[in-house]
């Protein structure tokens, strides 16, 4: 059996001495699209944020692809293929609409050019 591509098991994070996150567990496999759910200040942000690396965990683990990233900084797990596209517009100003553009056109970190230039301005015309 395929592992899970995001996994997350007795997950515990919070800001310093307040614990927002209590033992969550949280499976994402191949081909799945889930959604993240809840009223303002259930934890939904800390979440993201823990699975990511921005917040440490104080307990349990997040697997990448059965690879436990936990203790692993945010570039690392990026490099692993999980990101996250966080709200509003968040757009250099500095640059033009198509320099904003070409930023998605970049490589992946296998190499892989799965959105050349050509296909980003065919979605963004």
């Amino acid at each position: 059996m395929t592992p899970p591509l995001l996994e997350a098991r007795g997950l515990q994070s919070g800001y310093g001495e307040a614990p927002v996150l209590r033992g969550v567990d949280l499976v994402v496999r191949p081909g799945e699209a889930i959604g993240l759910m809840g009223r303002n200040g259930m934890g939904k942000t800390t979440l993201i944020r823990t699975l990511m690396g921005l917040l440490p965990a104080q307990a349990g683990c997040v697997r990448i692809e059965d690879h436990d990233v936990t203790r692993e900084a945010p570039f690392r797990r990026e490099r692993r293929g999980i990101a996250v596209v966080p709200e509003g517009r968040g757009v250099f100003a500095t640059l033009s609409v198509l320099e904003n553009l070409r930023l998605a056109a970049r490589p992946g970190v296998d190499g892989r050019q799965d959105w050349p230039e050509e296909r980003v301005l065919s979605v963004f015309p």
